[in-house]
C-alpha cells in the first residue's frame, strides 16, 4: 500500500486498491492454459498487483517495471521429508499448485532435467493459497507443493511442518520481479513507471523498502529490487 499510494502520488495519479482473490487477475486451470482473469480483463479494476511476467501472459497484459525481485521455484513437502519425494523424478506423483501463480505445471513441465516434468491432468492439485497448500502436503492429499522459494523466509510456510526441496538446477518461472500487470489497452503502466522512476531517483523507493523490512520483518522476509 505504502508503495501504491507513493508511485500514484509521484505519477499524479489518484489511485484506491481493493482485494480480490488470484483468479481474477489471472486464472489457471489444472492441465489448461492459463488465461486473464475476469476481473482484469472486464474492467473490475485497472491494474493488478505483484504479478510478474511470463510468456504467456505477456500474449495477454502489460506490466510496468518490476520492483521486486524474481525467485526460483521449489518443491515442498512433509517436514524431513518422511517419504523420500525425489525431486530429479516426480514419475506418478501428485503435486500441489497454487492458481494463477507463475510456479504452475507448465513451468515444471519445461524441466526437462526431471523425470516425469510433464505431468499427468489427475496428478495436478490447483489450490486457492498457501494454506490450502500447506494443509494438502501435511495431510498427504498430495506429495509434495511447488511454488516460489520464499514461502519459508517470508513466513507462508512453518519449517517446522513443511521442508523445502530445491531442485538441481531450480527453475526461475518468470520473465521479470513482480510488477504491476495492465491490460494492453490501458496506459496506466506509462504513468505508473513514470511514478516509480522519480521514486527511484530521489531514493525514496530504497527508503521505503528499509521502513518495510523494519516494520513488517517480524513476518518474513522483505526482499526489493536493488535499484
Amino acid at each position: 500500500h505504502d508503495l501504491i499510494r507513493e508511485v500514484c502520488a509521484a505519477a499524479g495519479m489518484n489511485c484506491r486498491t481493493v482485494w480480490d482473490s488470484y483468479p481474477n487477475c489471472w486464472d489457471s486451470q489444472a492441465g489448461q492454459h492459463g488465461r486473464g482473469g475476469q476481473g482484469l480483463m472486464n474492467g473490475w479494476y485497472d491494474a493488478c498487483t505483484g504479478w510478474s511476467r511470463t510468456h504467456l501472459r505477456d500474449g495477454t497484459f502489460s506490466f510496468s517495471k518490476a520492483f521486486l525481485p524474481s525467485h526460483k521455484a521449489t518443491f515442498y513437502v512433509k517436514a524431513g521429508n518422511p517419504d523420500n519425494f525425489n525431486v530429479d523424478d516426480v514419475t506418478g506423483k501428485t503435486i500441489a499448485f497454487i492458481d494463477g501463480w507463475v510456479d504452475d505445471e507448465k513451468c515444471l513441465a519445461r524441466q526437462n532435467s526431471v523425470t516425469g516434468n510433464i505431468l499427468p491432468v489427475g496428478n495436478i492439485v490447483h489450490v486457492p493459497d498457501t494454506d490450502t497448500m500447506k494443509q494438502k502436503i501435511i495431510s498427504g492429499d498430495v506429495d509434495a507443493g511447488f511454488g516460489a522459494g520464499t514461502f519459508i523466509a517470508q513466513g507462508y510456510f512453518d519449517a517446522a511442518t513443511i521442508t523445502q526441496l530445491q531442485l538441481t538446477t531450480p527453475p526461475t518461472c518468470m520473465l521479470d520481479g513482480s510488477a504491476m500487470m495492465t491490460r494492453k489497452d490501458n496506459n496506466f503502466t506509462i504513468f505508473w513507471n513514470q511514478g516509480f522512476d522519480k521514486l527511484v531517483e530521489s531514493g525514496r523507493f530504497t527508503t521505503l523498502c528499509n521502513e518495510a523490512s523494519r516494520r513488517h520483518g517480524s513476518v518474513g522476509a522483505v526482499s526489493c529490487l536493488v535499484v
